[in-house]
């Protein structure tokens, strides 16, 4: 009887023991991810101060060339912006001149009084070349841009937001237009816009062009809502792990395929590194959803590529 009674003491030992370690784990892994949530969330904030600096930096320096009469602009490859290393402008110009050096100077002056920290800057030259417009292709370029300001002015009448307004002069003068609306609502009105469209532009420039009108696809629609998600993981990827190389994203597969291109190799060390990353770009996600409000059941998948630009995380799947 006595030894029935610390066999049970065992077990119930057991018992709590085993309870306290899993809710141990649970509580920890939860700890861990509300962790990694309020530092995603930080770096994501600093990344769009540090965006908005380089954009008051653009306005400053093409204000500044204005008024000391340079013909250039600067620019700043995206993965310059969050780099520990000095940051790799280009200054671009018509012609290398003596005023190179000046604008240089200025680029580097404005990059220090926004706090850019150290740039080296590059000159380039970019010469265009000017051709003479005939006046033909002026009246068809003056012709397409009242075309468009017509279409977009009975468009908006009418309630609808475009898409897009494709003019084709030649072979067949065509104008495609895509709005957003419901599939009952755009099947019947399809052919009433087309016609409006149509007949309005024959009476004011007295040219004879095809309207059609599409609508967006759901799938065009789901698309468009996921670039504020892929541009951040796209961002922070780069700015917080310095094994990424590159990123590209899928719509023709279903899920959605989020591919990471890093500079790992294969092995044990690399699979944890890359399931790191998977970690964050999960965390990403669910944090631009709550932001957006959006695509909280669209599904997709996390591809995590080495070097050689195969499959890394096959264990985390």
């Amino acid at each position: 009887m006595k030894r029935k009674g610390i066999i049970g003491a065992g077990v119930i030992l057991i018992l709590i023991i085993f309870t306290f370690t899993v809710n141990y784990n649970a509580n920890n892994e939860k700890v861990i991810a509300e962790s990694l949530r309020d530092s995603i969330k930080k770096s994501m904030k600093e990344t769009e101060k540090q965006k908005e600096t380089i954009q008051k930096f653009h306005m400053q320096v093409h204000e500044k060339f204005r008024e000391e009469g340079y013909d250039g602009n600067v620019s700043i490859p995206r993965v310059s912006l969050f780099s520990s290393k000095p940051k790799q402008l280009t200054l671009h110009v018509k012609n290398k001149s003596d005023s190179s050096k000046e604008m240089k100077q200025i680029i580097k002056d404005i990059a220090k009084s926004n706090k850019l920290g150290k740039v080296e800057v590059t000159v380039k030259v970019q010469r265009i070349k000017e051709e003479e417009i005939s006046e033909e292709a002026k009246e068809k370029r003056q012709l397409s841009h009242d075309i468009f300001e017509i279409t977009s002015e009975i468009l908006q009448e009418k309630g609808y937001n475009h898409n897009g307004v494709s003019i084709m002069t030649t072979p067949n003068p065509t104008i495609e237009i895509t709005i957003d609306e419901s599939e009952e609502n755009f099947s019947k009105n399809k052919k009433a816009i087309e016609k409006l469209i149509h007949n309005t532009i024959y009476s004011k420039k007295k040219v004879d062009y095809k309207v059609k009108v599409d609508k967006r696809t759901e799938a065009q629609l789901t698309e468009e809502k996921w670039y504020p998600i892929l541009g951040s993981i796209r961002e922070e990827t780069n700015k917080n792990f310095d094994k990424v190389t590159g990123f590209a994203h899928s719509f023709n597969t279903t899920p959605l395929q989020i591919t990471i291109k890093t500079s790992l190799s294969k092995g044990w060390t690399s699979n944890i590194k890359a399931k790191q990353i998977k970690m964050y770009v999960h965390g990403i996600i669910d944090i631009k959803r709550e932001e957006l409000s959006l695509l909280k059941e669209e599904p997709y998948k996390i591809i995590i590529h080495d070097k050689g630009n195969d499959k890394l995380n096959w264990m985390n799947k």
